[in-house]
């Protein structure tokens, strides 16, 4: 499933012998979220590559990096709630990352924090020094509100902190698939 290789793995299906039905259990679908959450850290992992490129206009670098910080935490979202929420990546998960995955996660749970989740008056700045204008006679000072673009986690950490997720659960992911297939084994009629 390495990021590496993502793309291959469609390529490599045949054509099923027997018509194909939708597995609903419990395993199947702790192993279909797992998949997403690898899926998504894989997605974040190409859009820094994108985001690195030098040809991007500073609206396609903010939409693009603001992808990433959406993709990256939906990973710590199960999607599911009730009595059986789905898999996502737990604090646990983190504790096992090197210090440096850890501080690039705490900077962008703030970026999620004050640049997606919020728009704070923060990002905006009120600049005066402007020709005054005359309003029905009155001299109002001129002034200019505008957007302050906020730099970047940096990219290449973000990456590196999303390839460090995705060794951390792929062994998880083979464990997973290994549940479901012996479970799959065990409902089968003798």
């Amino acid at each position: 499933m390495g990021a590496k290789n993502a793309g291959s793995n469609v390529a490599e299906l045949k054509r099923p012998s027997r018509r194909l039905s939708s597995l609903d259990t419990r395993e199947a679908r702790q192993l279909a979220d797992l998949h997403g959450v690898l899926d998504d850290l894989i997605r974040v992992v190409a859009r820094c590559t994108m985001l690195m490129s030098d040809n991007l206009s500073a609206e396609a670098r903010e939409a693009l990096w603001e992808s990433i910080v959406i993709t990256y935490y939906r990973c710590f979202t199960s999607g599911r709630t009730g009595r059986e929420a789905g898999w996502k990546v737990e604090p646990g998960h983190l504790a096992l990352l090197r210090d440096k995955d850890r501080a690039t996660h705490e900077r962008l749970a703030k970026e999620r924090s004050r640049r997606v989740a919020n728009r704070t008056v923060r990002t905006f700045d009120v600049l005066t020094g402007f020709e005054d204008i005359d309003v029905d006679g009155v001299a109002i000072p001129g002034i200019a509100v505008v957007r302050r673009a906020a730099p970047f986690v940096d990219p290449a950490a973000t990456e590196e902190l999303a390839l460090a997720l995705i060794e951390l659960l792929e062994p998880i992911y083979r464990l997973e698939h290994g549940k479901l297939l012996k479970a799959l084994q065990q409902s089968r009629p003798a």
